[in-house]
């Protein structure tokens, strides 16, 4: 048998990529076995152990993942896992347009740790960023506060501009180059607001190792916001490293999470939290021996309680959930 990657998802037949072709090709087709066949059983970036027999390829058995990502469905009611075995997650925001949103990297922060998969944050369109004199721009963003903000829960933070890659940082230590190093021979998978340049930034990756891949860039609506272009998660080796591109999406369902489950997805909190004077302390003003509020050093950090902010409305936002469910 031969160990290989999934690179598409399917229904039938899984395109994969063998680790050691030999005298085969090295992308191939092949159709799992028995309990395999199960819908989410197998999915992009899997590792799979395929057998050729005769003129067919059978995948014989999934090995372990070591992570996965998934997706909440709350119309059907289930989670969908979309990628496998994911060593960086590139999350990419914007310091133009579409408008940064805090809650919205928060969300993302969340479901990283969720998954257990190592964040890169990457600033896109800063060519198109500047500070006023009071150090914020059009939109009220200041870069170097936010990335204070959430630097704890990164690998690295990366200025750049997926539209020329000759852009120098001008407000961040490392860019794109630096970013290309740290995701050498690695699998990637790229997320974030629809309408930040991914697509563009992907496009160019790809070019540099002689692969058009062409991927659609959806210009900015009149209020701002991108359509959703990307329908399709896939992995393709572009010889530097593998990226695994999945479907664009505005805001992140946590509809699967529980209360209980939120602070502990927030380690930040999470490591403040537990020297509160009671375990079930809310963390809400007033609420007594609580170490976000009695203790100065924390009463006055405003990105610590930026993300305790974030921490209550996602706490709001799954007890009515639950309330709607009854």
């Amino acid at each position: 048998m031969i160990k290989a990657t999934i690179i598409r998802s399917s229904r039938k037949l899984f395109p994969c990529l063998l680790e050691n072709p030999n005298n085969h090709p090295s992308v191939i087709e092949a159709t799992p076995m028995g309990q395999l066949l199960k819908d989410g059983e197998i999915v992009v970036g899997d590792q799979v152990m395929v057998h050729l027999e005769g003129d067919v390829w059978t995948i014989k058995e999934r090995l372990p993942r070591h992570n996965f990502a998934f997706r909440h469905l709350s119309r059907e009611k289930r989670t969908q896992i979309f990628a496998a075995n994911v060593d960086l997650m590139a999350l990419v925001v914007s310091g133009e347009l579409p408008v940064y949103k805090q809650g919205l990297l928060d969300r993302y922060l969340l479901r990283s740790n969720q998954w257990n998969i190592p964040t890169l944050l990457l600033w896109n369109k800063m060519d198109k960023y500047h500070l006023d004199s009071q150090d914020l721009n059009i939109h009220n963003l200041n870069i170097h506060s936010e990335v204070e903000r959430v630097q704890t829960l990164l690998e690295n933070t990366y200025e750049i501009s997926a539209k020329d890659f000759g852009y120098q940082p001008r407000f961040l230590d490392q860019g794109i180059e630096d970013f290309k190093k740290k995701i050498k021979n690695k699998t990637v998978i790229f997320l974030g607001q629809s309408g930040v340049g991914k697509s563009c930034l992907i496009n160019h990756l790809a070019s540099e190792q002689g692969v058009e891949l062409n991927l659609k860039s959806q210009e900015m609506g009149v209020v701002g916001k991108g359509m959703h272009t990307t329908t399709w998660s896939e992995l393709i080796d572009l010889k530097h490293f593998k990226l695994i591109d999945s479907p664009g999406i505005r805001s992140l369902a946590l509809q699967d999470l529980s209360q209980d489950d939120l602070i502990h997805l927030m380690p930040d909190l999470e490591e403040i939290g537990r020297h509160c004077k009671f375990s079930n302390c809310h963390h809400l003003m007033g609420s007594k021996g609580c170490q976000f509020f009695e203790k100065p050093e924390m009463k006055n950090n405003s990105h610590l309680h930026s993300r305790l902010d974030s921490f209550q409305r996602i706490k709001e936002e799954i007890s009515k959930d639950a309330r709607d469910k009854e």
